[in-house]
């Protein structure tokens, strides 16, 4: 008789630690919430938006004279001619936006998960520019026109991404990624808040 308790009781016992195992092994794996914020830091940039555009430019610059020059007109019109530069150029940019995650914090308040993102940024632009047309000064080339031209894209790109809200896009878009991200890991509600 006691031989029988002790079976019956020990095949309960297997049974429920049986069933038990098949319980859990049939429930979704969830990482750790403190895990996925250590991976998305370790992502650092999160970029979500990308902008890119094309323009021509056409720029000009003569060789300044010396002020000697400048205080007679006939050589300093001479001096221009012979040192005018007119460059035309097509340059492409790209410029992105994102979220810096290295920044990113995440609490518990109540029943939210809050998370702190900072602010998207915008990285500087990728240009690249072609020229199809340079007249170069007689007596003086300036092999600064092409870069200039380059320039000018990048400033020009930065006011079109403003212009753009790709910054506000950006941030939107981060905020959707980390949201989908954490509430696949928990029921709780997922709020926001801008760093700095």
């Amino acid at each position: 008789m006691k031989i029988r308790t002790v079976l019956t009781g020990a095949l309960l016992l297997a049974g429920g630690l049986w069933a038990g195992a098949q319980f859990r092994a049939s429930q979704p794996q969830r990482e750790p919430l403190p895990a996925i914020v250590q991976e998305l830091r370790a992502m650092r940039e999160l970029k979500t938006q990308s902008l890119t555009a094309n323009r021509v430019f056409e720029l000009e610059s003569n060789r300044r004279s010396g002020s000697w020059v400048d205080t007679a007109p006939v050589i300093s019109d001479i001096s221009n001619r012979l040192t005018h530069n007119r460059v035309l150029v097509s340059a492409t940019g790209t410029v992105e936006a994102g979220v810096d995650l290295s920044k990113l914090s995440v609490k518990q308040e109540g029943d939210a998960i809050v998370v702190s993102l900072p602010p998207a940024t915008l990285s500087a632009a990728n240009v690249r520019a072609k020229v199809h047309h340079w007249k170069r000064g007689v007596i003086w080339t300036d092999n600064n026109l092409p870069y200039d031209a380059e320039t000018k894209m990048n400033e020009w790109m930065r006011g079109f991404a403003e212009k753009n809200a790709l910054t506000e896009k950006a941030q939107r878009e981060a905020e959707k990624a980390v949201r989908e991200l954490i509430g696949s890991l928990t029921d709780q509600p997922v709020k926001f808040r801008t760093a700095g």
